[in-house]
């Protein structure tokens, strides 16, 4: 495979890549191998259908199969996810992992000496079954040991279950100069000396320069090469930063050369076994990155030396929606090429539509394309269509409150999604709002509903609202009264201020009474008349306090049978 990949090199003339190597920029990514995403669950399974297996080909009996147990158990790991069943799941997967290491146990025993065509097997089993959390070189797949679990970083994908490759390419022309697999999950600045030294043997070149990001931190450096990385060094001058990050930049372009070995030549996930297939599929991808580049170039070539006539480039505009009230935005790439040589650039266009402002009433709009100039292409355009969708308007019943007996408030409407300086007068017809409390209604909470409403920009949602009645406040007053020393109280009499509606004291559930702490022997002075226990479903009650005064009560005295000798003459 490697002389495969050196000719994919030399294709591009050995001198002119000898010259080119002075610079190469290098970087890793990972080679997802074809295996399913792991769990500690698939595993135990896998060890469990393994060890059947070959007690089924050796023809042994296992003492027990557990097929009953190992059922339920994975009924009870299905969904033993969610966090109530977080305690079944450990203790499930526990129980599973117990029955697995029996069956490994039985049929080792039954087996001894173990074969060995069957020794590399057992040994990865025995790994699985007893490999723990924080252990390292784990196993993750029974077919595919080797498998490492390696994180690059990446927000969307956190671990990554394969091997790391690199890759090395010129800074000029973009030809893959070397890759290789890496055994093991190596440190990125391991990895850049043996990198460096197979682009050495493949080219023959001197490799002056290794532009690499701040991962390839290499303490001492390598003899001869500049690593060249984004990080401030002490006394540069500011002709060497610029340079310097000049350098950095093109790097990035490696990120590009990569997802298109992934996407184009297969990187993306490995189906060839075993760790000399990680460095198959690893050579076999660049090599077909330099050949269909070096076609494309011949390509060129060829067409450069003919009589070419202009193409004619098909440009679709693409349809688009957007709701009433908003403004879309050309960005001048809302459209399709039909038959663009590929690597030719987009042409710059211009596109608009009479239905992209705000203003503009629901319904469907031209967008049309123009300019767009080209020797290479004769332009011919597609219009599309805007489609204005209506907005959604909320109008909510707002919430009333009123008095027992009293008329009806004025019911209003809120609005929410209105475009903005506009209010509901822009509606065809506006909902209309009402409900079924009269001023006779009785206390509590009654709907306000919303109905109707009709607009051509706008999709109603109604929302009904409530009318609160509440209580009447009704003010109930003791009447002040006079009585003289040593009288009986008089009767005591209420005065009633706030009924509505014509009614009296006759509608109330309880009427109220009226005492005092005055009794036949209170003395001269004043006294209060309190007025309590009234209660109704309508009225609310202000309690006003009479006055009981005492005055002081006449006396006669009268002298009878005085001698005359005591007379007064």
């Amino acid at each position: 495979m490697k002389k495969i990949f050196k000719q994919s090199i030399d294709l591009f003339g050995k001198e002119n890549v000898r010259k080119e190597v002075k610079e190469v920029r290098v970087d890793t990514t990972v080679q997802e191998k074809n295996i399913t995403f792991l769990t500690d669950q698939k595993l135990t399974e896998k060890v469990i259908e393994h060890c059947k297996r070959i007690a089924n080909k050796e023809d042994i009996k296992l003492k027990r199969t557990y097929t009953f147990e190992i059922r339920k158990l994975k009924q009870q790991l299905r969904f033993a996810r969610k966090p109530k069943n977080m305690k079944k799941h450990v203790k499930a997967q526990k129980k599973l992992h117990g029955i697995a290491f029996k069956i490994y146990q039985d049929l080792v025993n039954q087996l001894n000496p173990i074969p060995k065509s069957y020794m590399e097997e057992f040994d990865v089993l025995y790994r699985v079954l007893t490999q723990q959390k924080d252990d390292k070189n784990k196993v993750y797949s029974i077919h595919e040991p080797e498998v490492l679990c390696i994180s690059k970083g990446k927000e969307h994908k956190q671990y990554e279950f394969g091997n790391k490759s690199s890759f090395a390419y010129t800074r000029g022309s973009g030809i893959i100069v070397g890759a290789m697999a890496i055994d093991g999950n190596a440190y990125d600045g391991h990895t850049l000396e043996p990198q460096l030294e197979q682009v050495k043997e493949l080219t023959g070149g001197k490799i002056k320069k290794a532009i690499v990001d701040k991962g390839y931190k290499i303490k001492g450096g390598i003899p001869g090469v500049d690593i060249v990385m984004p990080k401030m060094l002490k006394g540069e001058s500011y002709y060497l930063k610029k340079k310097r990050e000049e350098r950095c930049r093109s790097r990035a372009g490696i990120e590009g050369l990569i997802s298109h070995l992934k996407y184009d030549h297969r990187i993306i996930r490995n189906y060839l076994s075993g760790t000399a297939g990680d460095m198959i599929n690893t050579l076999l991808a660049a090599t077909a990155y330099n050949m269909r580049k070096w076609m494309r170039l011949k390509r060129l070539e060829l067409s450069l030396s003919a009589d070419i006539l202009p193409k004619t480039l098909t440009i679709i505009a693409n349809d688009l929606s957007k709701s009433y009230g908003t403004t879309l935005t050309f960005t001048g790439t809302e459209y399709t090429v039909k038959d663009l040589v590929n690597g030719d650039p987009i042409p710059i266009l211009k596109i608009f539509s009479p239905g992209s402002p705000a203003s503009a009433d629901v319904g469907k709009y031209i967008i049309s394309i123009e300019g767009g100039e080209d020797d290479n292409y004769n332009f011919t355009y597609v219009s599309g269509t805007l489609t204005v969708i209506k907005s959604l308007l909320t109008a909510t019943a707002d919430k009333k409150t009123k008095v027992y007996g009293s008329e009806n408030p004025v019911l209003s409407i809120t609005y929410s999604g209105l475009v903005k300086n506009v209010d509901e007068s822009v509606l065809n017809n506006a909902p209309v709002a009402s409900t079924t409390a009269i001023n006779t209604s009785n206390v509590g909470i009654y709907a306000i509903t919303l109905s109707g409403g009709i607009s051509k920009n706008y999709d109603l949602n109604l929302v009904n609202g409530s009318l609160e009645i509440v209580k009447a406040p009704l003010t109930i007053t003791a009447e002040d009264k006079t009585k003289a020393y040593r009288e009986v109280n008089p009767d005591l009499t209420i005065i009633y201020t706030g009924f509505v509606l014509g009614q009296d004291q006759g509608v109330l559930d309880v009427l109220p009474g009226a005492e005092t702490d005055a009794t036949l022997d209170s003395d001269v002075g004043n006294y209060d008349i309190n007025v309590y226990g009234a209660d109704d479903s309508k009225y609310s009650f202000i309690y006003n306090k009479g006055n009981l005064n005492i005055i002081k009560a006449d006396q006669a005295i009268t002298f009878e049978g005085i001698p005359k000798g005591l007379r007064m003459t």
